[in-house]
């Protein structure tokens, strides 16, 4: 159970949280399957390996959040530079 903390907490950190918890729970429900039908060894590789395949730009959370001040500073430098 500790191995799969870490990819677990690399997601939170990547994703959007809508996305979050739908994600987590699929992966255990994969994992816990696997477990039944696999060693834990494989199970726990196949758990790593769908992590990595969830990190789509998609579900990434953003990494510069454009606030009303960035965008006005955007739009006067535009305007500056017209006239």
């Amino acid at each position: 159970m500790e191995l799969r903390k870490w990819p677990l907490f690399w997601l939170k950190k990547l994703l959007l949280p809508q996305y979050l918890e739908h994600i987590e729970g699929d992966l255990n429900e994969l994992y816990r399957d696997r477990v039944a039908n696999y060693s834990e060894k494989k199970a726990l590789r196949l758990y790593y390996w769908d992590c990595l395949q969830l990190l789509r730009p998609a579900l990434f959370k953003p990494i510069i959040k454009r606030t009303n001040f960035t965008i006005m500073v955007k739009n006067n430098f535009k305007l500056g530079y017209r006239n």
